[in-house]
C-alpha cells in the first residue's frame, strides 16, 4: 500500500475508523474513500457492490461494525449477529469481485474462549466455549475471519485479520446504555463529581482483568499490517498489560478528580475473568504500542470534556435563536479560539473544511458554495476578508457591508461552523494555521490557482472546486445597484 493507493476506510466515523483516517492522513495518504451509511448501506450487498464498482478501491480497512458493551449485547443479540454478518460479508465479497489488492478485517479479542490460557495466543481460537454475554458479536467476528481465510484459499484473495484488545480513545461512545467499560467509567465519575454524589456504582465484582489499547495505537498497527503482514492467520493487537476493573475504576476516579466512594454491584455479570492478548506475533513483525494507559485516559477524558462543551454551545444556540450574543455569533472568534475548537473536532475524528472570500453582498452563489463545502467535510471553517483586505483587493468603495455585518450574516448559515476574519491579500497564513482536510473554492478557479492548494495537498488534504450558480456574483449585483 503506497500513497497513491485508493483506500476505503469502512466505518470512518466510528472510534476505530476515525483514528485510522487520522493516521493515514498524517502519513501522507491522500486518496481516501470515505462514505457514511447515508451514502452506502454496507448491510446491503447490492449497494456495497455498486459502490465498489463505481469507486474501485485498491485497499480496504474494515472498521465498520455494530459494537457495544455487555448491556448492549444482552439487549440486542440478534442485531449484533445479523448486522455484523451482513456488513462483513458484503464488503469481502465486493472487494474480491472488484479486484481489491489487500483487505484488513478488524475483529475483537472476544472471539477467544472465556477460559483461554493467558496471555491468549491466536491459536486459542475455537478451542473452547465463548463468553455468553457477547457471544453473538464474537460469532459474527469469527465468521469474518473464516470467510477471509476461505477467500484466500479458494481465490487467492489477500485478506488479513487483526484482533485488538479493548479499545478506547477520542471519539469513544459514552452512552451508558451501549458503551464499553472505560468510557462508561469516565462518564460516571465525571457526573458524580459534578453532582457531588457520595459514591459511584460499578457493574460486577471488579475482579475481572482487561487489557486496554488506545485507538491511535491500533490505527498505527493497521497501517503497519497493511504494509508488512500477509497471512491467513489472525494477529493480535494489544499493549501487553492488563488491569483489574477495580484498579481501572480507581485510576479513572483519580484522573477525573472525584473524591467519593466506589460500590461494586455484584448482581451484574463480570464477563470473561481475564483477557490479556499474546502480542508476540505483531511485535516480531516490528510494531510496538506507544501510549500508556494513564496518558490515554487523560486525553480521552479531555476529549469527553470538549465534546460536552460543544454540546452545550449547540444546545444554547438552539434554545435562544432570537437572542444572539453581543459578538456577531459564537461561531466567530479570534484565530486562537477557533484553532482550539478545531483541535477538539480533530480529536473526535472530524474532517475539517475551509473556504474563504469577501462575502460582501450574499447571493445564491454564496449559499451554494457553503452547502457544497459543508457536504465535503464534518466542520466548515470560513475565512472572511477584513475591511482593509477588501479595500486592498476591490478598491476604496468596498466593502458595502463592514466585517462585523458580514460576519454576523455568515454566522447565521447552518453550514458554517466557525469563522475567522483575516487581513492581507490572501488567506495563505490562515490556511496553514487551520490545516484543512478539504479546501473549497468556486469553479471559476483552477486547482493550480487556489491559494493554499499546494500546502493542503502536501499535508494529505484535498482541493475541491464548487460548481457556480450562473448569473450570480457580487460584482454584477453592485453594478446593477449603481447603474443609472
Amino acid at each position: 500500500m503506497d500513497r497513491d493507493s485508493r483506500i476505503f476506510v469502512a466505518g470512518h466515523q466510528g472510534l476505530v475508523g476515525s483514528a485510522v483516517v487520522r493516521t493515514l492522513r498524517r502519513e501522507g495518504f491522500e486518496n481516501l474513500l470515505l462514505r457514511c451509511r447515508a451514502d452506502v448501506d454496507l448491510m446491503d450487498a447490492d449497494a456495497t457492490n455498486q459502490f465498489f464498482a463505481d469507486t474501485r478501491p485498491t485497499h480496504v480497512i474494515d472498521a465498520a461494525a455494530r459494537v457495544g458493551g455487555i448491556h448492549a449485547n444482552r439487549t440486542w443479540p440478534a442485531n449484533f449477529l445479523e448486522e455484523n454478518l451482513a456488513i462483513q460479508s458484503s464488503l469481502i465479497s465486493a472487494a474480491h469481485r472488484h479486484g481489491v489488492e489487500k483487505f484488513l478485517f478488524l475483529g475483537s479479542s472476544c472471539i477467544y474462549p472465556k477460559h483461554a490460557k493467558q496471555p491468549i495466543s491466536e491459536a486459542a481460537l475455537l478451542s473452547g466455549p465463548l463468553e455468553e454475554t457477547n457471544q453473538w458479536y464474537a460469532i459474527a467476528k469469527i465468521a469474518g475471519i473464516k470467510l477471509l481465510q476461505a477467500y484466500r484459499r479458494q481465490y487467492g484473495f489477500c485478506g488479513i485479520s487483526a484482533m485488538p484488545a479493548n479499545l478506547y480513545g477520542p471519539g469513544d461512545n459514552f452512552d451508558l446504555e451501549t458503551s464499553h467499560v472505560l468510557p462508561a467509567l469516565i462518564r460516571k465519575f465525571h457526573e458524580a463529581k459534578q453532582s457531588g454524589a457520595p459514591e459511584v456504582t460499578v457493574w460486577g465484582s471488579g475482579a475481572p482483568r482487561r487489557e486496554f489499547l488506545h485507538v491511535d495505537d491500533l490505527a498505527n498497527a493497521c497501517l503497519h499490517l497493511m504494509r508488512h503482514y500477509d497471512s491467513e492467520e489472525a494477529v493480535n493487537v494489544g499493549c501487553g498489560e492488563d488491569i483489574s476493573i477495580a484498579e481501572l475504576a480507581a485510576l479513572v476516579k483519580r484522573l477525573v478528580g472525584y473524591h467519593g466512594g466506589i460500590v461494586f454491584d455484584t448482581s451484574m455479570p463480570d464477563g470473561t475473568p481475564r483477557k490479556l492478548l499474546n502480542i508476540d506475533r505483531i511485535v516480531a513483525s516490528g510494531w510496538h504500542p506507544s501510549i500508556p494507559l494513564e496518558q490515554g485516559v487523560v486525553s480521552t477524558y479531555q476529549w469527553y470534556l470538549d465534546s460536552l462543551t460543544n454540546l452545550e454551545v449547540t444546545a444554547n444556540a438552539a434554545a435562544t435563536p432570537k437572542h444572539p450574543p453581543d459578538t456577531p455569533d459564537a461561531k466567530a472568534g479570534p484565530l486562537e479560539a477557533i484553532l482550539s475548537k478545531i483541535d477538539g473536532w480533530r480529536r473526535g475524528g472530524l474532517r475539517i473544511g475551509f473556504t474563504n472570500g469577501c462575502f460582501d453582498i450574499l447571493h445564491p452563489g454564496h449559499v451554494s458554495l457553503m452547502r457544497q463545502a459543508r457536504a465535503a467535510c464534518d466542520r466548515l471553517v470560513v475565512g472572511l476578508n477584513s475591511d482593509a483586505s477588501v479595500r486592498l483587493l476591490k478598491g476604496p468603495s468596498r466593502p458595502v457591508q463592514d466585517e462585523a455585518a458580514r460576519a454576523a450574516v455568515l454566522s447565521a448559515f447552518t453550514d458554517v461552523d466557525a469563522l475567522v476574519v483575516f487581513d492581507g491579500e490572501t488567506p495563505e497564513r490562515l490556511i496553514e494555521a487551520v490545516r484543512p482536510d478539504v479546501l473549497v473554492k468556486g469553479a471559476d478557479y483552477t486547482v493550480e490557482t487556489v491559494v493554499g492548494a499546494d500546502f493542503v495537498r502536501k499535508h494529505g488534504g484535498e482541493v475541491l472546486l464548487a460548481r457556480l450558480e450562473e448569473g450570480h456574483s457580487t460584482t454584477k449585483t453592485i453594478a446593477r445597484m449603481t447603474a443609472p
